[in-house]
């Protein structure tokens, strides 16, 4: 009864984080669009890890703090859920 109840709090976790980490990447990709230059948006869209950081470098930095602890907590979520 107790791993079931881990088990579904952590696909809960799972499942909230992707979504966060979902929004927070359109959100961070259609703020680069809206910026100079704008090859930045689609190339940030492709390669994950460009979208924080490049909104970090334009003052975005609350966005971008978001979106890698989104990022995060759902690397600790597939990892809880893999043990």
């Amino acid at each position: 009864m107790m791993a079931m109840t881990r088990d579904l709090v952590a696909a809960l976790i799972l499942i909230g984080s992707f979504a966060a980490w979902g929004v927070a990447h359109v959100l961070l990709v259609a703020r680069l669009a809206g910026e100079r230059p704008r090859w930045r948006a689609p190339v940030a869209l492709l390669v994950l890890p460009l979208a924080p950081y490049w909104a970090a470098r334009a003052g975005h930095r609350v966005r971008a703090v978001l979106w890698c602890v989104a990022a995060l907590t759902w690397i600790l979520a597939r990892l809880l859920l893999a043990h």
